[in-house]
């Protein structure tokens, strides 16, 4: 069935989700919309705000709280930004990446948030595992490695919002 119209048309921007909303971040390196929907009632999006600058190609999470976006095209960026779910607004710097990626996979649990994989500036594919603790603001830490390098893959975790989890 058809839920609605995006407010913005773009290709290669990432998503996440409160318990009550949906978002979806930029989409090219001239996009910074943040688009927010109701998950419970169709509609229309709307525009939420901005990231700190537009680019694609980046990995999104979120707890009850806050929703983080990092890295991305064009430039293999370090960047994490943040806002907080319940609120509009343009979106805040939280710290940086170890290693510039783009394309990689983010996932969560109501306290950590992960950044996987990618590809880095050589268009070397990434092995690399960083980890952000959602409630805080700084700069990711490793947190380990994949068996596999991978880039453009997709994610999930087993928390969600209020639903239980770990």
């Amino acid at each position: 069935l058809d839920f609605g119209d995006a407010v913005v048309t773009a290709r290669s921007n990432s998503g996440a989700s409160s318990l009550t909303r949906g978002f979806q971040f930029g989409g090219n390196e001239t996009i910074a919309t943040v688009q927010r929907i109701t998950i419970a009632a169709k509609g229309n999006s709307i525009e939420f705000g901005d990231l700190t600058r537009g680019r694609r190609n980046t990995a999104a999470f979120a707890n009850t709280v806050r929703a983080l976006v990092a890295s991305g095209s064009p430039d293999y960026a370090l960047t994490i930004d943040y806002m907080t779910s319940a609120s509009g607004g343009n979106m805040i710097d939280f710290g940086n990446l170890t290693v510039g990626r783009s394309q990689p996979a983010g996932a969560c649990n109501f306290t950590r948030g992960l950044i996987s994989g990618g590809t880095d500036s050589g268009s070397n594919l990434l092995t690399s595992v960083e980890s952000v603790e959602i409630a805080s603001t700084g700069n990711a830490v490793s947190f380990g490695e994949m068996s596999l390098p991978r880039n453009a893959s997709a994610s999930s975790s087993d928390s969600h919002g209020g639903l239980g989890g770990y």
